[in-house]
């Protein structure tokens, strides 16, 4: 299957989703009211990076393991690091190095804007064919 391809059938699946999905970018109002409010939290540089996909955010995550599928720019992990608390932890994979950088040159100001002590996030250059060659913890999320 071509890249072009798989990118048009994940792009059909999320519009197919979109009770559970939102677009921080088109339509800020969608969010859930929780996650909404941590926007202006974001590091204007990890918002830029945002591609407007869909963002799926659980309802209750306190203390989850997370692991976000093609994290980007880190705008929905970083999201996710404050809503999981500081007894959670999010792993964010992507393939692109140059987003993984980003994310982890934005890890400790976001750390710091939550109030944080230590990371809860921590971010992975892999594909997701490969994720498992990192065997990692299991988690209670993936988005």
């Amino acid at each position: 299957m071509g890249e072009e391809r798989s990118r048009l059938i994940i792009r059909q699946m999320y519009r197919s989703m979109k009770e559970t999905m939102y677009d921080a970018r088109l339509n800020v109002e969608a969010l859930p009211s929780h996650a909404r409010k941590l926007l202006p939290q974001i590091s204007e540089r990890t918002f830029r990076s945002y591609d407007g996909t869909a963002m799926f955010i659980p309802d209750v995550i306190h203390g989850a393991r997370v692991l976000d599928i093609g994290c980007g720019g880190g705008s929905l992990t970083f999201l996710l690091s404050k809503l999981v608390g500081p007894s959670g932890h999010v792993v964010g994979v992507d393939s692109s190095e140059q987003f993984i950088q980003l994310c982890q040159e934005q890890t400790d100001y976001h750390m710091r804007e939550w109030g944080y002590t230590q990371p809860n996030c921590e971010f992975i250059q892999t594909d997701i064919e490969t994720l498992t060659d990192f065997q990692l913890e299991p988690f209670d999320v993936i988005v």
